[in-house]
């Protein structure tokens, strides 16, 4: 089929969708679009909480490549060996993930052959990651099919998912506070659940979530990104030393906090008894004795200029680029 662009195709969200599985209004086929596996987990988990009783052999999950194209729709199509023990009640539900049609004609045939006359015991998931829905195929699968929003959130939508999940849990924290949390953890949804849930066990009965609360349970995460930044200008990658960076200052740690962090990893360089600890091996030692004198110079700068946040980003870049580089520009 030729791809060809369109308006994009309207994808439906799992809260709606959530509603009408919990009232056993299913759909034949489901489409999970986009590359947010957390999503992705999360409505294949409210499927098997809503069909799975007595009998777990009516589900089953495969990743595309453990399974072949054609065997996916011949099971789909199979009677479960279960219905006659539940007068045909029992669901059985087939979980595809990572799928993809390929360009095979043959592999279009059987999947629209399917999806337009889907079997009526059986509910599909197909976990489409990369499917681009301003295709002409996209448009032909929503007019058979419910679409899921499986795409990776906005910053925007992260704070107001953070804000959902406490308040499952009968907790109550600030849109900041959220934000704060974002700023610790970055926008993997994996990660943000588990401080989530870090945050909830820690808090207790306590019902308003308080900023030291967090920072009691992700200052270990803070300190992970300090040792990331260390490992990456050690190895002189200035992309992952520049993401780091800005992951520590967006979290509020102090510009001069990082310069003496940098500090004692390069002093550990000069120190060969210390060998064991993390330090720059692939800086010469007249390399690391200028990247001392680099990290002296700025930290006497931020402790005796005032500056504002932006001509903070602007030095701490700066610093970045002329300890990799040994080439001293300069932005102030």
């Amino acid at each position: 089929m030729t791809p060809y662009k369109q308006k994009s195709i309207p994808l439906i969200s799992i809260e709606h969708e959530e509603k009408l599985i919990k009232e056993k209004k299913f759909s034949s086929v489901y489409i999970l679009v986009g590359e947010e596996n957390f999503l992705a987990d999360e409505f294949i988990n409210i499927i098997s909480q809503n069909t799975i009783e007595e009998n777990s052999l009516n589900f089953e999950i495969f990743s595309n490549d453990e399974i072949e194209f054609e065997t996916i729709f011949l099971n789909a199509n199979q009677i479960s060996l279960s219905s006659g023990l539940f007068f045909n009640e029992s669901r059985k539900v087939i979980v595809i993930r990572n799928f993809e049609i390929g360009r095979k004609k043959k592999n279009e045939e059987t999947f629209f052959n399917y999806i337009e006359n889907p079997s009526p015991n059986t509910i599909l998931v197909l976990h489409f990651p990369k499917l681009d829905t301003k295709t002409e195929i996209a448009k032909k699968i929503s007019e058979q099919c419910k679409m899921i929003s499986c795409k990776k959130l906005s910053e925007e939508y992260l704070i107001d998912w953070i804000e959902k999940a406490f308040r499952k849990k009968n907790k109550t924290i600030s849109k900041n506070l959220c934000y704060q949390i974002l700023t610790y953890i970055g926008n993997s949804l994996n990660d943000i659940n588990n401080a989530v849930l870090k945050i909830i066990l820690y808090v207790n009965h306590k019902h308003v979530i308080e900023e030291s609360d967090i920072v009691a349970q992700l200052k270990d995460i803070r300190e992970k990104k300090i040792f990331e930044l260390e490992n990456a200008i050690g190895n002189k990658d200035i992309k992952t030393s520049i993401f780091y960076l800005y992951q520590l200052m967006d979290a509020g740690e102090s510009c001069v906090k990082i310069v003496a962090f940098l500090s004692n990893y390069f002093l550990r360089g000069l120190n060969l008894k210390n060998s064991w600890m993390p330090h720059p091996t692939k800086y010469s030692m007249e390399e690391i004795q200028t990247a001392i004198s680099i990290l002296l110079e700025i930290d006497v700068n931020l402790k005796t200029i005032a500056t504002t946040n932006e001509k903070k980003i602007y030095i701490m870049t700066n610093l970045i680029y002329r300890i990799i580089n040994q080439n001293k520009l300069s932005f102030y």
